[in-house]
């Protein structure tokens, strides 16, 4: 008899509620203890292939009911009540180190010819969040499709650089600040923190590795920041300091590989371990990024020009402005900004879309609507901002 079948012999009482990514059970009563709680998961109807019961949600009871049997006595029975909540199966997701072990001969090269720096903004990929765009598998596909456009881009445009701007959030993480980090993320992760941590190590790499396929005629420039997602954490509290980032860690390890690989490149992170701007000037024209879990929306303007006030600030002068964390893509055009050579030029300040699998906890909590998800890319040359080559991958 299948464990399905001997399950069947026993009634089952209770609630659950299922979705792609797990669910939860309550108040399960039955008159037969469970051999395990993969028992329970074919019971309400769950494949325990392709689920788990989260451990640390399991809870059982038991105690002692009299009943009536058929001649008319009574009998004491035992009854058994579980709840916990049950998510997709870790071990049943594909990561390898890196995604893509044949990436450098699955993309074509071009040749630089224009004397402008191409810049992609990957931002808030959130490894290991699931949400109603799925989990860790979706992210991998629009991830991949994101890195495919940014090679028909480089293929086009044939920029003599190319910068990567990494917005931050690479990982979910598990205790991260609002979102679904907190006790609930343990459950709705579909990775662990060291599988987040190799899939955004992955990612960085193949950003790298797209844009090395291209013929540059400069070392490939990675901006990385710290942000709330990867910070480090002990119980929601965020100690350490702000280089002590997670994220910032998967990035270190990328972009050794890629020098390990003697692929061209420089990672530029903030001047100091207490900074969380990034900045660089190409063609005379300043670059800044921030995560930008501090620019409120609607305050950008004001935030960006209250940091400006530090002269060593990457915002102060900066021409191209980038933050990420809020997930909604924006681009406004906000003052002047000087270059290099004395000239004045506009000044443009770009809320960079998100990659993760869905926003509901920000939707529901305060914004009412979520944001389609997808990847910044521009070109810079010394007049700024080429507008004719602003694009989102989506």
């Amino acid at each position: 008899m299948s464990l399905a079948d001997e399950l069947q012999a026993h009634e089952v009482k209770g609630e659950w509620s299922i979705g792609p990514h797990g669910g939860e059970f309550s108040k399960i009563v039955m008159d037969a203890p469970v051999r395990g709680m993969d028992d329970i998961l074919v019971k309400i109807g769950v494949d325990p292939e392709q689920f788990e019961v989260v451990g640390d949600t399991f809870r059982a009871n038991a105690w002692q009911q009299s009943k009536r049997t058929a001649d008319g006595d009574r009998d004491v029975v035992t009854l058994h009540s579980y709840k916990g909540e049950f998510r997709k199966r870790r071990d049943k997701i594909d990561l390898p180190l890196l995604m893509s072990r044949d990436i450098f001969r699955s993309y074509a090269t071009s040749r630089a010819t224009h004397d402008f720096t191409a810049v992609v903004a990957p931002s808030d990929e959130q490894a290991g969040k699931t949400d109603h765009r799925g989990g860790t598998p979706e992210l991998i596909e629009r991830v991949k499709s994101a890195q495919a456009a940014w090679d028909e881009y480089l293929k086009a445009k044939r920029p003599q650089r190319a910068i990567i701007a990494l917005g931050g959030d690479g990982i979910e993480g598990f205790e991260s600040s609002g979102g679904s980090g907190g006790p609930k993320a343990y459950w709705s992760n579909d990775l662990s923190l060291t599988q987040q941590l190799d899939l955004y190590a992955s990612m960085v790499f193949d950003w790298i590795a797209v844009t090395a396929r291209h013929d540059l005629l400069h070392p490939i420039i990675v901006l990385a920041v710290p942000s709330n997602h990867g910070q480090w954490r002990v119980n929601g509290q965020a100690i350490g300091k702000p280089s002590d980032d997670l994220g910032l860690h998967s990035v270190r390890n990328a972009v050794q590989r890629a020098k390990d690989l003697a692929i061209p490149v420089e990672l530029i992170t903030p001047a100091t371990d207490y900074d969380l701007a990034v900045g660089v000037t190409v063609h005379g024209v300043k670059i800044a990024l921030a995560h930008g879990e501090e620019c409120k929306p609607g305050h950008e303007a004001q935030w960006m020009a209250m940091q400006a006030k530090d002269l060593r600030s990457p915002f102060r002068d900066a021409a191209v402005r980038l933050t990420g964390h809020y997930h909604h893509a924006t681009l406004q055009q906000d003052g002047q900004a000087p270059t290099a050579d004395g000239r004045v030029i506009p000044a443009w300040h770009i809320r960079l879309p998100t990659l993760d699998g869905g926003s509901s906890w920000f939707k529901n909590k305060s914004a009412g609507v979520d944001a389609d998800p997808g990847v910044v890319a521009f070109a810079v040359d010394a007049r700024g901002l080429r507008m004719q080559d602003f694009t989102i991958f989506s």
